[in-house]
């Protein structure tokens, strides 16, 4: 049960005869390994949050279905869950920074034989994984710019009141 999201927890805790001592501690854990996953600078503050929140529950500020009955238990869930989001956190952000090491190829040795019988060895830089070269789409071509006004731009542009029509007015507003 300690994969279930902290959502699946949380309904299964609504649930009518829910063993809520059993699902308390996996529902802090499960909070606390989501919001340090998704939020892992934020997820500092849990640090004190944790055991506040166990303080508050214990002297009543907090109403809770399970009380003060194990704090222990829930508080460890709770750091425990904090620990496996912040490795996730940290997993994802190498993974987005180093290159897989799947894409690399190991080192090529090339050996040759010398006049005297040995053997030299050099070793050749690796090359780098094959990438595509991105496409880029081609570019719609530039219009060349206008320099004459056919004849029907022309009536259109002085029927519609434009420059140098005659009256400055539009046959279209009458």
């Amino acid at each position: 049960m300690a994969a279930l999201s902290h959502e699946e927890l949380w309904r299964m805790r609504e649930a009518p005869g829910a063993d809520q001592q059993a699902l308390a501690p996996l529902e802090h854990e499960a909070f606390a390994r989501e919001y340090a996953a998704e939020n892992p600078f934020a997820a500092i503050g849990l640090v004190a949050g944790i055991p506040a929140y166990q303080a508050a529950k214990g002297v009543g500020l907090l109403g809770s279905r399970t009380g003060a009955s194990q704090p222990g238990a829930q508080m460890a869930a709770g750091y425990k869950g904090l620990s496996q989001g912040w490795g996730m956190a940290l997993r994802r952000f190498m993974e987005s920074v180093l290159p897989s090491a799947e894409a690399a190829e190991p080192p090529r040795v090339e050996q040759s034989m010398n006049r005297d019988g040995s053997m030299t060895f050099r070793r050749e830089p690796a090359t780098a994984p094959v990438v595509a070269a991105p496409v880029t789409p081609a570019a719609t071509p530039i219009a060349p710019p206008r320099t004459f006004e056919s004849e029907y731009e022309r009536e259109l542009r002085v029927l519609r009141g434009g420059r140098n029509s005659v009256g400055g007015t539009s046959i279209f507003n009458k």
